[in-house]
């Protein structure tokens, strides 16, 4: 690693005037870049053994596109949230491709408000539901006669899953118990996830807005009895802010997990192929090789030594071994595994048939930034392939990024404004003294 305390003087052309930049560290400077040229240069010599320069465009297309957004606004007490997804289907061939809409997803037209109370670990949550979201309109698809599912986000990302802050409040649940009764904490969870998975599997599907809503309907009461069993069991020996954060974290993230899981056993079923895209990423996989230096991520380095390609790709697993991610991160079973989070049954199944992950980083126009792809690897490489296919056919020739996805992008964004905009509007209407303190504007925005 190497830190730099550089004065740097940038030119502005324009104005003639001379601004000085004083203080940066780990500013990228031209001594850092010599002594990393050897390193990228080996790199470079073992990647060309493995790049794959032609890339046949899937002629026959049926795949689906699927992206989210979501926008929030900080209230007194409360946080105001909307969240949109939107699904386009694409099929034909070339020449003669058609697009529709899915049912039940309409993105920015007609987003989902939601009001997050308490306000704790707000971003984490929102970001929990917003997956869900996405992963319900891509089980609608699924199910309507495609091929394959692309997504905006990271394959890898989703297994990573739970989020650091749930089990960090696992952690700070059970601290200083005695086992005995870590034991009870961890009986009272399994059972109440599992009734959980019960409620989730009655739920219709087909309509991504009213599964969503479904959802959201039972999500209070389920909140309400882990709480209320935790509390029962641990009487005073925790403050009640601690339950309540575990219990919170832990419902939202097995709701997301309940969902990645039927889709994609579902597409297995549906012999239909589910990845994902994504545009920026810090996966330093590449490092591994030969040890480059770890800041450097995957994507910066590749933009670099494909500057000059107009279409080219590469596996990352025939470089590297990508060791499969383990359930045991996730929950606990039988005094095995780390944090309780994800319900254990589900979680052992899941991650035994889905843990393992194929990494494609790849471009397809000279000007456009490397992406990379990602998806379950008992998909099979081939499947990496096809999907490349589908991807150049439908690609946008000055980006090279797919034009569905930047449809679905377009068509799901949300301005902030509009969260602002509704939490004025729903505090303007209230009546009672309590909610009108909690949804509130912050006191430095009336004040300030």
């Amino acid at each position: 690693m190497f830190l730099y305390l550089v004065p740097v003087k940038i030119v502005d052309d324009l104005l003639g005037v001379i601004v000085d930049i004083r203080g940066v560290k780990g500013l990228i400077v031209e001594e850092i870049a010599k002594s990393l040229n050897k390193s990228i240069k080996e790199l470079s010599s073992i990647i060309n053994h493995y790049l794959i320069k032609e890339i046949g465009e899937r002629i026959e297309i049926s795949s689906g596109f699927v992206d989210g957004s979501n926008v929030f606004d900080e209230r007194r007490g409360s946080i105001i949230v909307l969240l949109s997804a939107y699904g386009l289907i694409v099929r034909g061939s070339n020449g003669n491709i058609r697009m529709h809409n899915v049912i039940g997803a309409n993105g920015a037209r007609k987003p989902i408000a939601i009001i997050l109370f308490p306000r704790i670990y707000a971003e984490t949550r929102i970001g929990i539901l917003m997956r869900t979201l996405e992963l319900l309109v891509a089980r609608s698809i699924i199910n309507q006669d495609v091929e394959s599912v692309f997504l905006d986000g990271s394959y890898l990302s989703m297994l990573l899953a739970p989020s650091g802050a749930a089990r960090q409040s696992y952690k700070l649940l059970i601290e200083d118990l005695p086992e005995q009764l870590v034991k009870e904490v961890e009986d009272i969870v399994s059972k109440r996830l599992r009734e959980l998975y019960l409620k989730l599997d009655r739920i219709e599907y087909s309509n991504p807005y009213e599964g969503f809503m479904n959802i959201i309907d039972i999500m209070p009461e389920e909140y309400s009895s882990i709480i209320n069993d935790l509390l029962s069991v641990l009487e005073n020996k925790k403050p009640i802010e601690k339950v309540i954060d575990y219990s919170l974290l832990a419902i939202d993230e097995n709701i997301g997990f309940y969902q990645l899981t039927k889709l994609l056993d579902e597409s297995l079923r549906k012999n239909v192929r589910v990845y994902w895209i994504a545009k920026d990423t810090d996966s330093r996989f590449l490092a591994r090789v030969n040890r480059l230096s770890t800041w450097i991520t995957d994507v910066s380095l590749l933009d670099h030594l494909w500057a000059n390609e107009n279409i080219v790709a590469l596996r990352v697993n025939d470089l590297v071994d990508l060791e499969s991610i383990s359930a045991w991160r996730t929950t606990r079973w039988m005094g095995q595994g780390s944090e309780l989070v994800f319900e254990p049954l589900r979680a052992l199944e899941f991650y035994s048939k889905w843990g393992k992950f194929d990494v494609w980083y790849f471009k397809l126009t000279r000007y456009g930034p490397v992406l990379q792809l990602t998806y379950p690897q008992r998909y099979g490489r081939e499947a990496g392939i096809e999907a490349l296919g589908v991807l150049r056919n439908l690609s946008d020739p000055k980006t090279g990024y797919p034009k569905p996805l930047i449809l679905v992008h377009h068509a799901t964004r949300l301005e902030e404004r509009l969260a602002e905009g509704l939490g004025d509007t729903i505090w303007s209407r209230l009546e009672n003294p309590l909610l009108k303190v909690l949804l509130a504007r912050r006191a430095r925005l009336r004040l300030l």
